[in-house]
């Protein structure tokens, strides 16, 4: 059985044939998705469809939904966190990370931005003692440092569009499991 670790199946495009896809899916091979959660908005979509799909969910604030994020999303997070902690389908934080690739997002307060709701995010995992799911979009290193700081009590996931090995290594080495690597080459 394969299992995929990174579906964004609650997204919009999925709309017209969501299940059409899962099933077809599960034909192929694919028993499992783990569907991240992107931004406080659609925590109960993929908690809901996760459930609906019989797949694993986690919940977080994806980098490039940062610059519409409020610092009150965290103390959400935390609560939803807390809420559904028994749930057997809320299997990490995610999807949490760094993107240095898209432009309006390499700004310097908007980097900072990012680096606090990442490390807040990073926090709450640990003292939840749950795996992260980490979009480390050109920022391999900066993720890598980041999640160091925390050590194995955090544990790195999918998504990771990089060419740095390095990087890669280290998270891996920072990781007690690692779900997969999507490279994307440019």
């Amino acid at each position: 059985m394969w299992i995929d670790t990174h579906a964004h199946l609650d997204a919009a495009e999925f709309d017209p044939d969501r299940s059409a896809i899962r099933q077809a899916a599960r034909a192929a091979g694919v028993g499992h998705c783990v569907i991240p959660a992107v931004e406080r908005a659609n925590w109960s979509a993929v908690r809901e469809l996760a459930h609906v799909q019989g797949d694993s969910y986690c919940l977080g604030i994806h980098p490039l939904y940062v610059p519409q994020a409020q610092e009150s999303d965290l103390a959400a997070l935390d609560a939803e966190l807390s809420q559904h902690r028994e749930d057997p389908r809320l299997v990490a934080v995610g999807e949490i990370g760094l993107d240095f690739f898209v432009p309006a997002l390499c700004e310097p307060s908007m980097r900072e931005r990012q680096e606090f709701f990442y490390a807040a995010q990073l926090r709450l995992a640990r003292a939840r003692g749950l795996p992260v799911v980490l979009h480390c979009g050109a920022a391999p290193t900066a993720c890598s440092n980041t999640c160091g700081r925390w050590g194995r009590a955090v544990t790195a996931g999918a998504g990771l569009p990089t060419r740095s090995t390095a990087a890669r290594h280290r998270l891996w080495l920072l990781s007690d499991w690692v779900s997969s690597w999507v490279l994307v080459a440019r």
